[in-house]
């Protein structure tokens, strides 16, 4: 049968077994998709367990499947109702739940009324793993701030916020974490979370945690599912069978679905209003379910027949979907409902800044009294704004949690404003720049490809990947018409942007035009002069270097060569950006990495960007860069499928370990690869380097920093690249 038919199956079958159910699947991803599918047609009893990932043992780093492991387990521990939970064989099957859970499970219990210790509940919540913060917006945070404690237990969808009156809890609610209004008022809770730094004996499995539940393996054919019952070595199919109707006439089809139903057997039909309507008279007895499955089905287990409205009618309906356990779905809300501010949000007034709401008011006037907004400044100011001027006045929506109030009367305010109109003039300034760039004409021509190009690219080691060859295209198609190239080149760090701008570099130099390579360190810049000469050079082309790593002798030879055109390709970091650094036929400028220069960079590279062609490379481009390729001002390919020989970068956060880190190390040179540490502290490096010297004896052990002379720091360098 079909996902959805299977889920509203087992949401059925579950009532059958009155027991705890286990449904198990090959992978996560089809489980949590399943998940999904109950989720939305029974979302009390529906759990989910996912594996556990290993960034969970790093205090403060929350994860989603932490979230719904916790809830799974904390909801099974409480016994009172019956769940069905959906996880993976190889999550159920896993040893991982302390054999003593249910005594581990501390409980944090609240009640208005109560009378509860400040240090007690601190204590409680750090061995918990809960992080202390200064405002609550992730789970396992907590704040405690003068009366008010906020705690945003693992398994909730919204924090919550305890009101305290010296000691005893005076209000409980649940609190939108953006807004700070109130979602729901709440008479008692009770906080479940397991000890952190309890040692256990034993661990038990999901199957033997929930005492012998029913388990349903799950198994997936394409877009189909097969349910079995039992254990692994003795499955048997549940008799559940699918009901095709497609292939017939509508009449027919009507027919075919009145032959599963007997006298005793139950009816029920999935589908909207308008095939309630529609069929309503052909099925009399039949009980409606709002929603839309794929395929009917029919079981003698649940003596119940189940009919699609979308096999009857051969069409489809829109069902709202549902938001899994860790979304928020956050309301706009704007001025036009007062009611919506609470004493004490802010507000930003058009003409005197941020201040803070208080409250609605009855002011005097010549006309008599009218209401208005108050709103309080510093120095207990405070300024009346009627209902009929509040298009002066909008919520705070800074990304300051807590932002400077501002004083009435002081010119900082509209100096501020007067800073972001420049700011924007200046960004609307450069899009028009751009946009007029980009539909300008190009005083030359580049000449059309040649052996030189055949050669480059068949010198490439490595067979080309589909985003490449297009990148590729995009671009010599870009060089190839009258307009100026500005293009975003965006892929991920190894998916080969490099050898996309090769190809743009030899055909610039064919063009006898001058080609600019910057990078935004000397490090990069080094690398890509490697690359460069090793693809380049046997070709002609003349490479040259222009970084802090060079002398000022070879600086000045270097822009002596590149003034008489003696130097096709200049590869460099800021230093290429000086004044003295002349480049008569500049055609191509290369900028890796645009967002790590700084502002004065940044304002010269935008002067060369008028006069030349552009390419962009960026693995991660800020929003402002990839919003002018999203609106067409610049072009954009993306470089999404990764080299053949390339495999996924393993990323792990542990606490430091010298076993773990040895380990990854010979583990590495086993296979004659490199190690590249990296320390966070200049000073203690000669200690770093002198341990990692005496655990690998036979291995060349260096280390470098920023403080070092560039001589050495360079010959250190190229040695490591070449190996």
């Amino acid at each position: 049968m079909t996902f959805d038919s299977a889920a509203l199956f087992l949401n059925s079958f579950i009532y059958k077994l009155k027991s705890n159910i286990l449904f198990t699947f090959e992978d996560e991803k089809t489980a949590y998709k399943f998940y999904l599918l109950n989720l939305g047609l029974n979302r009390d009893s529906c759990l989910f367990y996912p594996d556990i990932d290993m960034s969970e043992k790093v205090p403060g780093f929350n994860i989603e499947s932490e979230r719904y492991r916790a809830e799974a387990l904390i909801k099974l521990n409480d016994k009172k109702m019956n769940y069905f939970c959906i996880g993976t064989t190889h999550s159920c099957n896993k040893n991982n739940i302390p054999i003593d859970l249910s005594s581990s499970m501390s409980l944090l219990s609240l009640g208005l009324g109560d009378i509860k210790d400040r240090d007690e509940i601190i204590n409680l919540l750090s061995s918990w793993g809960y992080q202390k913060t200064d405002t609550v917006f992730e789970p396992k945070d907590f704040a405690w701030r003068g009366d008010i404690l906020d705690i945003f237990p693992t398994y909730f969808r919204q924090p919550i916020r305890v009101v305290f009156d010296f000691g005893r809890i005076e209000n409980i609610f649940i609190f939108d974490p953006i807004t700070q209004l109130t979602l729901k008022n709440l008479s008692n809770l009770n906080i479940k979370g397991e000890l952190i730094d309890k040692q256990f004996d034993d661990y038990i499995n999901l199957i033997e945690y929930t005492n012998s539940p029913d388990v349903i393996n799950c198994v997936v054919l394409g877009k189909k599912v097969d349910l079995l019952r039992g254990t692994q070595k003795q499955k048997r199919l549940l008799d559940v069978f699918p009901i095709y109707l497609n292939k017939l006439t509508l009449n027919k089809r009507i027919e075919r679905a009145k032959e599963f139903i007997t006298n005793n057997v139950d009816v029920y039909i999935v589908g909207g209003n308008k095939a309630k309507s529609l069929l309503s008279e052909n099925f009399e007895n039949a009980k409606w379910i709002n929603g839309d499955i794929g395929t009917g089905f029919y079981s003698t287990v649940l003596n119940c027949v189940v009919i699609s409205s979308s096999d009857v009618l051969n069409e489809r309906i829109s069902i709202q979907k549902w938001a899994p356990l860790h979304s928020y779905l956050p309301t706009p809300i704007t001025l036009n409902d007062i009611s919506s501010l609470t004493n004490g949000d802010h507000v930003v007034h058009k003409m005197f800044g941020i201040g803070v709401f208080r409250g609605l008011t009855l002011q005097n006037s010549v006309t008599g009294e009218r209401e208005s907004v108050e709103i309080e400044y510093t120095n207990n100011s405070r300024v009346f704004v009627s209902i009929e001027k509040m298009d002066l006045i909008h919520r705070y929506v800074g990304s300051a949690k807590n932002p400077n109030i501002s004083t009435m009367g002081s010119k900082k305010w509209m100096n501020e404003l007067a800073k972001t109109r420049k700011a924007v003039q200046l960004v609307a300034t450069e899009l028009i720049e751009l946009y007029a760039n980009k539909n300008r004409n190009r005083h030359f021509q580049y000449s059309s490809e040649n052996d030189l190009n055949d050669a480059l690219s068949n010198s490439f080691p490595f067979v080309e990947t589909p985003d490449q060859k297009n990148a590729i295209n995009d671009i010599l198609s870009d060089m190839n018409s009258d307009s100026p190239v500005d293009r975003l080149i965006c892929g991920d760090v190894g998916f080969g942007k490099t050898e996309v701008a090769l190809r743009a570099i030899m055909k610039a130099v064919l063009s006898k035009k001058q080609s600019v390579f910057l990078c935004p360190t000397t490090i990069l810049a080094d690398q890509h002069f490697i690359t460069c000469k090793e693809r380049l050079e046997s070709l002609g082309v003349t490479i040259g270097l222009l970084s802090r790593f060079k002398t000022k002798r070879q600086q000045s030879e270097i822009i002596e060569l590149l003034r008489k055109k003696k130097i096709d390709v200049l590869i460099g970091t800021h230093r290429v950006l000086s004044q003295d650094v002349v480049i008569p036929e500049l055609g191509l400028l290369i900028v890796d990495e645009e967002h790590r220069f700084g502002v004065n960079h940044k304002e010269k590279i935008r002067t060369m960007k008028q006069q030349v062609d552009v390419l962009t490379f960026s693995a991660t481009p800020i929003p402002r860069t990839l919003q002018q390729s999203l609106v067409g001002i610049r072009d954009i390919s993306l470089i999404q499928t990764p080299p053949r020989s390339r495999k996924p970068i393993e990323t792990s956060v542990r606490f430091f370990d010298w076993d773990i880190i040895n380990y990854y190390i010979e583990r590495e040179l086993d296979r004659d690869g490199q190690v590249y540490f990296l320390h966070n502290n200049i000073k203690s490096i000669p200690f770093i380097t002198k341990k990692l010297q005496g655990s690998f004896p036979n291995v060349a052990v260096e280390n470098i920093h920023g403080q070092m002379r560039s001589r050495d720091l360079e010959h250190k360098i190229l040695s490591f690249f070449k190996g």
